[in-house]
């Protein structure tokens, strides 16, 4: 049996029926752009990598946001949610926001690694800059190190209370860091960190000179 009566063939569409599905795809290509729209202009949460500073935004007196210190091969070293590192892998912890506060923190996680790391040699070939004679001396202060006594070790790694930026821009970063001195009052320790395209590293020449100590820390945001 063949449908070809009448009684089985489709019946003609309305008129009406073209112009309505064309209003229907015209609402839904609004409400397309329109999300698209709202979910361009929307905030992204971004991981410490991602976070950049823009000149206007530059800000070389905040801490490092949602700041701890945890315990790592007998030193406290800084981690931020916000302002990295994003991943740590042995003895190297990467990725740090493009920002002063990750550069705050690169200077202090980088070089404190450097120094007590059982695996340093990694630390320097992926993230130091210097000279071959700047990574010599490096590899001599690391042996003396090995070598200190615990009260020693602890007088010489103590968690610095505050910093000081000296100088920023996208590519390069000066800070003091204020430490407690055994002896009372304040030492200060000068650091440097460059931006690679990727990530800080850890410049060992900090071109800064050095400080005496001092009752004060005038200046200096504290952590």
């Amino acid at each position: 049996m063949t449908f070809t009566t009448s009684e089985y063939t489709s019946p003609k569409r309305p008129r009406w029926v073209l112009p309505a599905i064309g209003g229907v795809v015209v609402i839904a290509l609004v409400g397309v752009l329109a999300l698209a729209v709202t979910m361009r202009d929307s905030p992204q949460p971004t991981s410490p990598a991602q976070r950049t500073s823009t000149p206007a935004t530059v800000d070389l007196t905040a801490a490092p946001a949602q700041l701890e210190w945890k315990l790592i091969d007998g030193v406290r070293l800084p981690y931020s949610k916000i302002d990295g590192p994003a991943k740590v892998s042995g003895s190297l912890a990467t990725g740090y926001s493009h920002t002063p506060q990750g550069a705050v923190v690169a200077a202090w996680q980088i070089s404190s690694r450097l120094a007590v790391s059982t695996d340093y040699e990694r630390v320097m070939a992926t993230q130091v800059r210097g000279t071959e004679s700047e990574r010599t001396q490096v590899r001599q202060e690391v042996a003396e190190v090995r070598n200190l006594t615990p009260d020693q070790f602890s007088a010489r790694f103590k968690q610095p209370i505050g910093f000081q930026i000296v100088s920023y821009d996208p590519t390069f970063a000066q800070i003091y860091f204020a430490v407690q001195s055994p002896n009372g009052g304040y030492d200060f320790v000068a650091r440097a960190v460059l931006w690679d395209g990727k990530d800080w590293q850890y410049q060992l020449v900090s071109g800064l000179p050095t400080l005496p100590n001092s009752t004060s820390v005038a200046g200096y945001t504290l952590f």
